[in-house]
């Protein structure tokens, strides 16, 4: 699961903000907000990276293991 904190922190690295049940809520004056279509295409980007992530994650486990 893709959370809007990865999308955000992805787009605008160390950026000032907060998200609740109306919306992102931008307070950094030194980064733009992102777009709409900004944060559904790093989502969907993010969400293709998922599955390998998560085999990643699990190779390390395993690895660690070892």
């Amino acid at each position: 699961m893709i959370r809007i904190y990865d999308v955000i922190m992805a787009l605008r690295p160390n950026s000032k903000w907060y998200h609740n049940s109306e919306g992102l809520h931008w307070l950094d004056e030194h980064q733009t907000k992102p777009t709409e279509s900004e944060i559904n295409a790093k989502i969907a980007e993010l969400e293709a990276a998922e599955p390998m992530r998560l085999l990643r994650l699990e190779r390390n486990q395993k690895l660690a293991e070892t």
